[in-house]
């Protein structure tokens, strides 16, 4: 857990200074600026591109997770094992490159109707997906080799600075959207520049083109094991973009604008989960190596039981502040603060057995994966299907809670079964029963003004709560945690 201990506050301080940032962009900028159209037609852009260069990746990050602790001591085989990963990557970036071109027609005839804007910005999809690529490349690199902090600094805080000084130059009108839109698509050439020079500065081999290559036992391993996790990476991906991608061909960019900023609120809130499982899975992979199943027990137990507890803080926050909120956003938004409610309780499930994933990717049961999330997919495209065109977005977000509970519930019983790992305790019942309690108590109080109602609701719900854990045991690890980031800061006081 050293690691942890070392790499943990300043991913989630950059992290949470990133999400800030990103709230300004589009939490207020977006919205301040932008119709729910142009929001909607960004947004999509992005979500498309990110599922293009998942799919292009062609399993390598899971590879470098998996394999490069085996091979990072040996250069001949770093060498080796980096030129395999490269290239597959480059296969896969001209493979969709390809596709898209060719398949433009089809793609775009679901969007023709409700979503011409896109259509119109179809082909700067390559250059954003072919960035995007090689910036999850990078980035697992440098994870596996512990440079944890830089790229989450260019990543998360940086990348999000480009895109306020692109919407600033826009509002003053020192560039039009046409530009805008442009300017955002090439966001990551920049950031992917900036790893690619870090690495090299740190000695880290990113691309090699070498003839020299590995046993073809070994590439026989690596290749399955990329083949597997390649396909149940590009069906979970698709799960998680299925529903905004579904809602914009039925109902048209205006309602994602509106559908993917509440998936944006709610993908916020997991910043301190995303840094414990970023460095969970480099620890996860580390202890499969030793085969230290209870090690492994460990690692699950704690980050569920942080995750969960510092997440229902925030999304009890959320919840309780609905009001406030409300009052905030302008009237068109009001109508998703249902689907915000639904999606967090959807992402709190996620958060609870997310390391679940992570451990089924390294071990032998990484087949299984596939076919669970091949019955997630087509189960929530079905839903889809059904509830959208009669429930609009609050459809997709039901379908979306009803799959992950099934799909999360189906993969832990297989884990237990084969290796008795379980996150599962007692005291998380009690834990949830609590705050499920003190935001039905806190929910109704009245305040005239707002300001003071969210500093009175936030405060009241968030020390009532770490109270229960205090006092019950429920979470020491996170009350620890709390007094130790207190001590260093009393400490650079005094």
């Amino acid at each position: 857990m050293g690691v942890f201990t070392r790499d943990a506050f300043k991913i989630v301080f950059l992290q949470y200074i990133g999400i800030l940032i990103g709230f300004f962009n589009k939490g207020y900028l977006f919205i301040l600026i932008f119709s729910t159209e142009k929001i909607g037609l960004l947004n999509l852009l992005f979500t498309i591109a990110s599922f293009l260069s998942l799919a292009s990746n062609m399993g390598t990050s899971f590879s470098v997770s998996k394999f490069y602790p085996y091979v990072k001591s040996n250069v001949k085989k770093e060498r080796q094992f980096t030129a395999l990963n490269f290239k597959l990557i480059l296969f896969g970036i001209l493979l969709f490159v390809f596709l898209l071109i060719v398949l433009k027609p089809f793609f775009t005839s679901f969007y023709i109707e409700k979503s011409k804007l896109f259509v119109e910005y179809y082909y700067l999809l390559i250059p954003l997906f072919i960035s995007l690529a090689f910036n999850n490349y990078f980035e697992n690199i440098l994870k596996a080799n512990y440079y944890n902090v830089l790229p989450i600094f260019v990543i998360e805080v940086l990348s999000r600075l480009y895109v306020t000084i692109g919407i600033i130059f826009y509002y003053f009108s020192v560039i039009s959207f046409e530009v805008f839109v442009y300017y955002f698509s090439f966001n990551f050439v920049f950031i992917a520049l900036i790893l690619f020079l870090y690495s090299k500065n740190k000695g880290i081999n990113l691309i090699s083109w070498t003839k020299e290559k590995l046993s073809k036992s070994i590439q026989r391993i690596i290749i399955r094991f990329i083949f597997w996790n390649y396909l149940n990476s590009f069906v979970a991906f698709a799960v998680i973009t299925i529903d905004s991608i579904m809602v914009t061909a039925y109902l048209g960019l205006d309602f994602n604008g509106i559908y993917s900023t509440m998936i944006f609120i709610s993908s916020a809130l997991l910043i301190p989960y995303k840094s414990m499982t970023r460095i969970g899975q480099t620890t996860i992979s580390e202890k499969w190596k030793k085969k230290d199943i209870k090690g492994i027990q460990d690692v699950l137990i704690k980050t569920s039981t942080v995750g969960f507890s510092i997440y229902l803080i925030l999304a009890g926050n959320v919840i309780l502040l609905e009001k406030e909120i409300t009052m905030i956003l302008p009237e068109y938004f009001e109508k998703g603060f249902i689907v915000l409610k639904i999606i967090l309780l959807a992402r709190l499930v996620d958060v609870y057995f997310g390391l679940n994933g992570i451990v089924f990717i390294y071990s032998k049961l990484y087949k299984y994966d596939l076919l669970f999330s091949i019955i997630l997919l087509l189960g929530l495209s079905f839903l889809n299907t059904i509830l959208i065109p009669y429930y609009g977005m609050v459809g997709a977000a039901i379908s979306t809670l009803i799959l992950l509970v099934l799909y999360n519930f189906l993969r832990s019983i297989l884990l237990y079964a084969n290796f008795k790992l379980n996150p599962f305790q007692k005291k998380h019942l009690v834990t949830f029963t609590f705050a499920l309690v003190f935001i039905y108590l806190i929910k109704n109080i009245e305040l005239s003004n707002i300001v003071v109602s969210i500093i009175v609701k936030s405060f009241s719900f968030s020390t009532l709560f770490l109270a229960v854990l205090y006092l019950f045991k429920l979470d020491l690890m996170l009350i620890d945690y709390i007094k130790g980031l207190f001590k260093k800061f009393s400490n650079k006081i005094i």
